[in-house]
């Protein structure tokens, strides 16, 4: 289990550096494989751009000549991405950072142009995987703007070993309570002890339903549906955040869920209700010779075990989301 400090932090600060707590973890019994660092190993030179202007490089196609306001100035930047334009607010490598694989940005030139740091990519920076496009930052933040400000730079993560008897620690809250218990720190409130209110027409039961044909193995099934969802990019936070946590970004209901599960422990399934067959879920055990193709577009034969059943898919516009509730 990958622990982001910044994450367990706002449940539980103990007050001290990272190495120090990964060592009070494993004298009290957590076992701590390693203390890893995501992103850049310092801060230091990462700024807010502005992009002020963006032109075809003359000597290559691939490439943009840009002049960049960085907060101390415009300097010029050869930029590779293909969606970098003029007017953008982008995330900037000055010459002196220290890039995460630890080299060192320096002033270069570039088919002959003169580039004086980096506009960057997600995985760049560890937040992501994404190398097709720079990332775009809100136009409201000024240039010179400390990069650290606006993304997580740095991040040390703690790499638990999971006991089968602690699976409390299969959750960002669950390590945080064993952090208050070993150290007397403030435990903050239980991320479900306010739980969102039900808003809207009618309920649950008039979109969809939810049958469980192995109750031995799944005790309780609950659903929550959301109407009018719209699918995009989730905030570069909860990019990084996953990132960070060990789990790729890939869209604002899938990264969501994937969050949820991380901070409680609690799987959490999201499902497109126009594409459930009948709008009827059915959670039952998969049969010999079924498969299925996850979201990494690999086809996969499941072992027998409990299956939600969504029947064939049709076109998608109302999204569905289930929790298997501990009971």
């Amino acid at each position: 289990m990958r622990i982001p400090y910044s994450w367990l932090r706002e449940y539980c600060d103990p007050g001290m550096e990272p190495a120090e707590l990964a060592d009070r973890l494993v004298m009290t019994g957590t076992e701590v494989e390693r203390l890893d660092q995501v992103g850049p190993p310092s801060a230091e030179g990462f700024v807010v751009g502005k992009v002020v202007k963006c032109e075809k490089h003359p000597k290559a196609d691939r490439l943009s000549a840009c002049i960049v306001d960085t907060g101390d100035g415009e300097r010029p930047i050869v930029c590779g991405a293909p969606n970098v334009a003029s007017g953008q607010t982008v995330a900037v490598a000055l010459p002196g950072a220290r890039m995460p694989n630890g080299e060192k940005l320096r002033k270069a030139k570039l088919r002959g142009i003169p580039s004086e740091g980096m506009i960057l990519a997600a995985d760049e920076l560890e937040i992501g995987d994404d190398h097709e496009g720079i990332i775009e930052l809100d136009p409201e933040l000024a240039a010179g703007t400390p990069l650290s400000e606006v993304l997580p730079l740095g991040e040390p993560v703690l790499e638990i070993e999971v006991t089968p008897n602690r699976s409390d620690c299969f959750g960002v809250h669950g390590v945080a309570r064993e952090v208050h218990a070993i150290t007397g720190a403030t435990l903050a409130a239980d991320p479900w002890a306010e739980d969102a209110p039900a808003d809207g027409k009618g309920e649950a039961s008039d979109y969809g339903s939810v049958t469980v044909e192995v109750p031995e193995l799944c005790p309780r099934f609950t659903a929550r549906v959301f109407t009018d969802v719209e699918v995009g990019p989730s905030p570069l936070w909860l990019q990084a955040r996953l990132a960070a946590a060990g789990q790729r970004p890939i869209n604002n209901v899938v990264d969501i869920t994937n969050y949820v599960m991380l901070l409680t422990g609690q799987p959490l399934h999201a499902f497109d209700l126009d594409r459930v067959a009948g709008a009827r879920l059915v959670v039952r055990q998969a049969r010999p010779g079924e498969t299925m193709t996850t979201l990494d577009d690999v086809e996969r034969t499941p072992p027998i075990s409990p299956a939600i059943d969504v029947g064939p898919s049709a076109s998608s516009i109302t999204t569905m989301s289930l929790s298997s509730t501990r009971v």
